[in-house]
């Protein structure tokens, strides 16, 4: 049972960054893309 907890805690504590790494990186992307599109069209 204690394995258990600990694989648990390990699971849970990792799982965040796997979820969110993609989501950052898009959302970055699509922000650095938007500002290239604005720049281009305010000249």
């Amino acid at each position: 049972m204690n394995e258990f907890i600990e694989g648990f805690i390990k699971g849970a504590k990792e799982t965040p960054r796997g979820f969110f790494a993609p989501a950052i990186a898009l959302w970055i992307l699509l922000v650095s893309t938007t500002d290239r599109i604005v720049a281009k069209t305010s000249k």
